[in-house]
């Protein structure tokens, strides 16, 4: 002890004989139990504040922030329409568009072996006449009542058909034409609708203006010629 000093401890301080009061280091708010343990643990460990900013992103309210989002955008989506009115004047937008498309099971109704053209039917599409392709090597092993999946080519011509009268629907067309779909520019995808309900989608080429179609276009359907034809014969004959 220094001379001429006489200290004593009392509460948290240190009491010289010269009434100077010195801060003691075992009490607040340099140490002791009064100071706070849990930013004590901070200090000590350096991981109060990561653990607690960790928390909160790992809590699910971020996660059904983004399942609220997903559903949300979700229940914008439409399905496709094709019964849409067309924007614009009457005209045609591009005929012979050529595209092949697999067809569904018909019967062979005749055949024209010279001039190379096949009648068939189906329970859902109409009776077509279809020329043959040169191409098309097995058109002799092709009977009537014989079973046929052709391959045709065909030319498509997009239009806009003229408006309706009032008290119309709205459709241009009427309804026993078939209308654009969906239209996929970057797949060069053409989906049409038949007036019965039927889709088909067309792989179209690289000049073709899809950019100037829209759902609701009107589009002529002409069959050009078989390409391919694959024949199932009756179990009644060889």
């Amino acid at each position: 002890m220094m001379r001429g000093i006489d200290e004593t401890q009392s509460s948290g301080a240190i009491v010289s004989s010269a009434g100077l009061k010195k801060p003691n280091r075992n009490s607040p708010p340099y140490g002791g139990k009064a100071f706070p343990a849990r930013i004590g643990r901070m200090r000590s460990t350096g991981r109060g504040p990561h653990i607690r900013m960790q928390d909160c992103f790992s809590s699910p309210r971020p996660k059904l922030s983004l399942v609220a989002i997903t559903m949300l955008m979700s229940s914008c989506w439409t399905a496709p329409n094709a019964n849409l009115r067309p924007k614009g004047e009457p005209r045609v937008i591009e005929d012979s568009i050529e595209v092949e498309v697999s067809m569904r099971p018909m019967r062979v109704e005749s055949i024209d072996r010279v001039k190379r053209i096949l009648v068939a039917s189906s329970t859902e599409a109409p009776t077509i006449e279809m020329k043959i392709a040169p191409r098309v090597g097995n058109l002799e092993d092709v009977h009537p009542g014989d079973q046929i999946r052709p391959k045709v080519r065909e030319k498509l011509t997009v239009y806009v058909a003229p408006q309706p009268e009032r008290g119309g629907s709205g459709v241009t067309g009427g309804p026993h034409v078939s209308r654009v779909l969906v239209i996929d520019p970057s797949y060069r995808l053409l989906a049409v609708q038949y007036p019965d309900g039927r889709t088909d989608t067309f792989k179209v080429g690289l000049d073709t203006r899809l950019k100037d179609m829209e759902p609701g276009d009107s589009v002529a359907v002409n069959t050009f010629e078989a390409v391919d034809l694959r024949i199932r014969h009756p179990s009644s004959r060889p």
